[in-house]
């Protein structure tokens, strides 16, 4: 997929914004938040489990994003997921392996 297709909703979106009054003050109106929260369990996917830090992560979020990349640039993700993640308890738990 190219560049252009990809960030075609983002420009069109962008247009909107600055042309469509109404549109700008629906938008203006739509309340923010940050996705830093629900990037926190994939930072912490490769870790060893701590019940304590997953209880806080779930605190903050009930959307959390999980990569579905296995490598990146060649190196294989999984090699360095430690015996009891985060990862590994997601897969027992949901009987996936």
């Amino acid at each position: 997929m190219n560049a252009k297709r990809y960030f075609f909703l983002h420009i069109l979106f962008s247009i909107l914004l600055e042309k469509d009054n109404k549109f700008k003050d629906i938008w203006d109106k739509v309340p923010i938040f940050l996705n830093w929260n629900t990037q926190l369990l994939l930072n912490e996917f490769t870790k060893d489990y701590n019940s304590r830090r997953i209880d806080y992560i779930k605190q903050l979020s009930n959307i959390h994003k999980l990569s579905y990349k296995k490598s990146i640039l060649g190196v294989d993700l999984y090699d360095y997921i430690a015996e009891d993640s985060y990862y590994n308890r997601l897969l027992d738990y949901y009987k996936i392996r």
